[in-house]
């Protein structure tokens, strides 16, 4: 496993910022539901450490994330653009040379760039290394491991190796993700339970089972999920504590978010990557701006917005111009309708407005309609009850842009050994 990767073929260090320049962490939680953060209201205190970070920082309640799966959704958090106009759409995909990333724009402008991950879609496989001069890939282990100790242990590190300078830092968790474990420290045990849903159970076994689910199972998945999700919460908290104590809160951009959720049988399925569903694309989004910058602290923002607005936020707040995609977070729209895209085992296109969800099943030229405040695991369909609101997203959904083919990378054995175990490689999904 390569450790560091040192970006090549840059051009010469450019001259550093003023002293006073803002720094940026973008904290991404893989195969993050909304719904089971207690800081977005969850029963269950999952999140803690985030529900006090919430409590100084911008809560966006209207937040999509681009597309269901890592791939393509981490290549829209950092270039601001939809995947598919970049050609990042399979399993094999690689981010074309000639995108642009925040990352290299502030590599050029003279921050400090790292990345610390802990899956494989977010590698230097797929060319995603680009403008980070440190790249550490030590926790891409696989589904099995226990990975947010060491990510968070990797971010630090970055952090104090670059204590004079500002720096941009994107830190990827994983362990949300398949396999579901149960941690001692964050156990949320419930009635005895001997069923088939237990710690480390293959996602195919797992998927055997929609078709005779009880609600036992889905309990218990669901615990295993949510002690996945504390356990997380616990080492982001330790991260949040580091960029405080090195003096960095009041003139860091903090941002918290998800690449996608996960379904838990609500449509008869458990996983991600074919749908977009609420389940799936409903983002957690929490911002501390520096001080003195942007809205309200504590404050919630209801307007709908796309975690492609993220790289030119952070470019604005970081003061750098840049010709990013994407509006700012900084000037939200109530009327705006923001878009999600999915072609790995399927051809969907969603666009979400205020209040409806329109799904476009371009393989089957089939629509769904949703009412996303009413019903936000998008459980009833309503394309035949409300044609009015189905016509108004309609257009939207049919002007996509252009895209581009996309662009296959060979894999490592070790990366497609690991994708095959997470499910990733199998026509249904």
């Amino acid at each position: 496993m390569l450790a560091l990767f040192l970006a090549c073929g840059r051009a010469p260090a450019p001259p550093p910022p003023p002293a006073d320049t803002r720094d940026a962490v973008l904290i991404v939680v893989d195969t993050l539901r909304r719904d089971h953060l207690s800081a977005y209201g969850y029963a269950r205190p999952t999140s803690p450490r985030l529900d006090a970070f919430a409590a100084g920082a911008v809560r966006y309640d209207g937040a999509i994330s681009a597309a269901p799966w890592t791939l393509p959704s981490v290549t829209a958090l950092l270039t601001g653009a939809l995947p598919s106009s970049l050609g990042v759409t399979r399993h094999d995909s690689t981010v074309p040379d000639d995108a642009l990333l925040i990352s290299e724009v502030l590599s050029a402008a003279g921050w400090a760039t790292g990345a610390v991950s802990s899956h494989s879609f977010f590698s230097p496989e797929h060319n995603l290394q680009q403008g980070f001069a440190t790249f550490d890939t030590d926790n891409i282990v696989g589904h099995r491991a226990e990975t947010s100790a060491g990510v968070t242990d990797a971010a630090i590190r970055f952090l104090d190796a670059h204590r004079s300078e500002p720096v941009f830092l994107v830190v990827h968790y994983f362990d949300p993700h398949f396999a579901y474990l149960r941690h001692d420290d964050f156990p949320f045990d419930g009635p005895a339970y001997d069923g088939p849903v237990q710690p480390g159970t293959p996602i195919k076994e797992l998927r055997a089972l929609a078709a005779r689910i009880q609600p036992a199972d889905t309990d218990a998945l669901g615990r295993l999920y949510d002690s996945e999700v504390a356990h997380t919460d616990h080492h982001i908290g330790r991260l949040l504590d580091a960029i405080a104590e090195r003096g960095r809160a009041e003139r860091s951009l903090v941002a918290v978010t998800h690449d996608h959720g996960e379904e838990f049988f609500e449509h008869g399925f458990i996983g991600h990557t074919s749908a977009l569903y609420g389940a799936l694309i409903n983002a957690p989004l929490l911002v501390r701006y520096p001080t003195g910058v942007g809205p309200a602290l504590g404050s919630t923002e209801a307007a709908r917005v796309s975690l492609m607005d993220l790289p030119a936020t952070i470019a604005a707040v970081l003061g750098v111009d840049a010709p990013l995609s994407g509006p700012s977070l900084l000037h939200p729209s109530d009327d705006r309708v923001v878009r999600s895209e999915t072609q790995k085992g399927a051809d969907l296109r969603a666009v979400v407005g205020a209040r409806h969800k329109l799904i476009w099943d371009r393989r089957e030229d089939q629509w769904m309609l949703f009412d996303v405040l009413a019903d936000p695991l998008d459980t009833t369909d309503l394309i035949a009850s409300a044609p009015e609101a189905a016509a108004a997203l309609r257009p939207h959904a049919r002007r996509w842009g252009s895209a581009r083919p996309a662009a296959g990378t060979s894999l490592s054995p070790a990366s497609l050994e690991r994708l095959r175990a997470l499910g990733y490689l199998v026509d249904e999904e």
